[in-house]
């Protein structure tokens, strides 16, 4: 599991303690998506406002939120409402966690400068003070330790939450998102890759015929013949009964080689009804192949290219791959 998102959060609650911004949960997401890279915008806005050492006041925070942050986090969107608020549930309690911790700390340093002060004014009782000191001691340590659990369960939840974000739920592979964020990637490192979307002939039929379940169960087998074909290279639902898969470092020759032996896989393999054991017969599966060309404006170019391949390769017959 990466640990950028951890340093994000503790960056996070540093930049509000330097500017003595309450850690509420607006202001932590506020400050979370200027740090986190995911808003370049709302970033520059908050450095301008904080440079040369000025702090950030409650007014600008309220604004900068107003501003930027109305609308749902980077990457979700209404149709994802269920991950939207698991993702701003984990947040506040995050929230709380670190709160709590800071009371525990606050509490302790108020309790020892009142044992100190007992110290100077009754110097006598120096055993029965220090004890007292030493339980305090103890027990603040057992309060952060359980605040500071509490947070590494709760980034752990979050973490994963995210990382639900990015699958699909049928295939539990990448979905669209998380194929996009990776193209990006490719395109900023300018890594060569070859782009092949396959898409499941004939389809339809097996929905109309055999139910929506037995499709998705079909959906699956396809994206998991994909997978293990194509690794290490990512696969992922890119819609419907399409699937993307993105060869990275390899010549769309030896790529179209890739994906004819997961096409012939699929092709061979019989697929039955699981209630009844009744033949579905056989699947198959068209693709469309193409490298990512240093001509190409970005990745959508590429995407169009062998978008028009895969269609061509309906047009032909299905069951085939068409490179170019």
């Amino acid at each position: 599991m990466s640990e950028r998102p951890h340093e994000i959060a503790e960056e996070t609650v540093a930049f509000l303690r330097h500017h003595r911004l309450d850690p509420t949960p607006q202001n932590y997401t506020l400050c979370y998506a200027a740090h986190s890279g995911a808003h370049p915008a709302l970033h520059k806005a908050l450095t301008e406002i904080s440079d040369d050492g000025i702090r950030v006041t409650q007014k600008d925070a309220d604004e900068l939120f107003a501003q930027f942050l109305t609308a749902l986090p980077a990457g979700l969107t209404n149709e994802e409402p269920d991950i939207a608020r698991a993702l701003r549930h984990q947040t506040l309690k995050i929230t709380d966690a670190v709160n709590d911790a800071a009371v525990v700390a606050g509490a302790f340093n108020n309790e020892l400068s009142s044992d100190y002060d007992r110290l100077k004014a009754d110097p006598a009782n120096v055993a029965t003070i220090v004890a007292t000191m030493l339980d305090r001691s103890r027990k603040a340590e057992n309060d952060l330790a359980a605040a500071m659990a509490e947070l590494q369960t709760l980034r752990t939840e979050l973490e994963a939450a995210r990382e639900d974000s990015n699958r699909d739920a049928v295939t539990n592979l990448r979905n669209r998102r998380a194929l996009l964020s990776h193209l990006a990637e490719l395109a900023e490192a300018k890594r060569a890759h070859v782009l092949a979307i396959c898409d499941v002939d004939k389809f339809k039929s097996v929905n109309d015929t055999y139910g929506h379940v037995v499709g998705d169960r079909v959906l699956k087998s396809i994206g998991s013949a994909l997978s293990h074909a194509c690794a290490p290279h990512p696969v992922g639902r890119w819609g419907g009964e399409e699937f993307l898969v993105i060869i990275s470092d390899t010549e769309l020759g030896e790529a179209k080689r890739i994906i004819e032996e997961a096409r012939e896989h699929v092709a061979s393999t019989r697929y039955k009804l699981r209630e009844t054991d009744e033949p579905i017969g056989s699947i198959t599966f068209s693709a469309g192949l193409t490298s990512v060309n240093k001509s190409d404006k970005s990745a959508q170019d590429a995407l169009i290219r062998a978008d028009k391949l895969l269609y061509l390769a309906k047009s032909e017959g299905r069951n085939r791959s068409i490179a170019a």
